[in-house]
């Protein structure tokens, strides 16, 4: 039996007479169609020359792991076609080899050429020595370049649509708009026009708060220390204005995005003022009505304060909480004489001076006076009328003494709590 096997005259693995029926040229061992190639009938020549000039030899396009047969046992490293000077594994370049031609075109379109790609410092290696520049970037990612070399104007019109580093605004708009697409921490909120991409991330222009019950009042949360879920956090922005206000869900935590650099505090404020705040169980540090803080948000760091986490310390169902010193001064801040808790009793509060000589006493004593406008059944630092006082004269700063009598509404035990009480202006 005599086999016929039609020769391969240009070696490049496929055989004469089928690349005269498919119209190539069997003595150009770079004119062939990929797809009827026998790998095995190509020459060293063919396997060893460049048919697209992107300075990667035919034989490491076809067969980058070097096990003779075309294809990859390695996913980061495919094969590639080599007639197609965009599609190569850049490890793979060797810049000696490469066409000029290929080395000044730009395969993915981002504006800087495929030589500044893969050899940054221009040194003819394939990469950089330059501490202050990265590479090699890859040709064929059109988000993946340094910014430094790119030449806008030389960009196509799809990398302009493309949201690089994905905060939801264009490349061109950012570009246009003094932005940086690489980086997802740099841009204007009012440029976007899409959603943002689902794994971005900028910690930088974030911050997150949990709120949680400080059981042992140490400041830290704790794995078991229970998560306030539904509280409103609200962040007012240096210039004063709501910024937003958000509930924190079932792990405590709320996270705010897009803050922006600024040299100048936000401000932030939780609202223990709803029916979702445990106000029986729990009672706010250091004083009513709304916790606050503030943080800066700074280029290159993530943000200062310590506003990560927010704790409350737990008011047992028997017990008071009592902040002996109050200021007068209507500033917002410990206007009044702070009982926490005292509302789930019935209570009879009295305050005596250095001699012994009561100057305050009230019944059901308010604790939810506003700081702005105290109600008149909480003691301000004036006396409400005894013999040796005039109702309304206002009290000196100094040391005072406080006797508090309560008993539970639902009956039971009267308790008393006395100690000293501080009074400034």
């Amino acid at each position: 039996v005599i086999i016929s096997v039609s020769p391969d005259s240009d070696g490049d693995g496929v055989p004469d007479d089928v690349e005269i029926s498919e119209g190539t040229d069997p003595n150009e061992p770079c004119d062939f169609n990929l797809a009827s190639q026998d790998y095995e009938r190509t020459t060293v020549a063919f396997r060893e020359g460049d048919c697209d000039g992107d300075g990667v030899t035919n034989g490491e396009e076809i067969d980058p792991d070097s096990d003779g047969v075309p294809g990859s046992s390695d996913p980061n490293k495919p094969s590639t076609n080599p007639n197609d000077e965009c599609s190569f594994n850049v490890e793979d370049v060797d810049l000696a080899l490469a066409d000029p031609g290929f080395l000044g075109r730009d395969c993915d379109g981002d504006g800087v050429t495929n030589g500044d790609e893969i050899d940054p410092d221009a040194d003819g290696q394939v990469g950089t020595n330059d501490p202050n520049e990265e590479g090699p970037t890859d040709p064929n990612d059109p988000c993946d370049y340094n910014v430094d070399d790119q030449v806008y104007s030389e960009t196509t019109q799809e990398f302009r649509d493309l949201d690089c580093d994905g905060d939801g605004v264009t490349n061109e708009n950012e570009i246009n708009n003094g932005t940086n697409p690489e980086n997802p921490c740099s841009y204007n909120v009012d440029d976007r026009t899409q959603p943002v991409a689902d794994d971005w991330v900028c910690n930088e222009r974030q911050v997150t708060i949990v709120l949680f019950e400080d059981e042992d009042n140490d400041g830290v949360l704790d794995l078991e220390e229970r998560r306030l879920d539904g509280i409103p956090v609200t962040v007012i922005n240096p210039d004063g204005t709501v910024l937003q206000t958000l509930d924190t869900n079932e792990n405590g935590v709320v996270t705010f995005v897009d803050l922006v650099y600024s040299n100048d505090e936000y401000k932030f404020e939780v609202n223990v003022n709803v029916p979702q705040f445990p106000a029986d169980e729990l009672a706010t540090k250091p004083s009513v009505g709304a916790v606050s803080g503030e943080f800066a948000i700074n280029e290159g760091v993530s943000r200062s304060g310590t506003l990560a986490d927010i704790g409350f310390i737990r008011a047992s169902a028997s017990d008071l909480i009592i902040y002996n010193a109050l200021s007068p001064n209507m500033d917002g801040s410990n206007d009044f004489f702070i009982i926490d808790n005292i509302q789930s009793y019935d209570n009879t509060v009295k305050i005596y001076n250095r001699w012994g000589v009561e100057v305050f006493s009230t019944v059901n004593y308010n604790r939810n006076g506003d700081n702005e406008d105290p109600a008149e059944n909480v003691f301000t630092g004036r006396s409400n009328g005894r013999v040796t006082l005039s109702e309304e004269e206002l009290l000196p700063v100094g040391t005072y003494f406080y006797v508090i009598e309560y008993t539970p509404r639902s009956g039971g035990e009267t308790r008393l709590e006395s100690g000293y009480l501080y009074l400034n202006r």
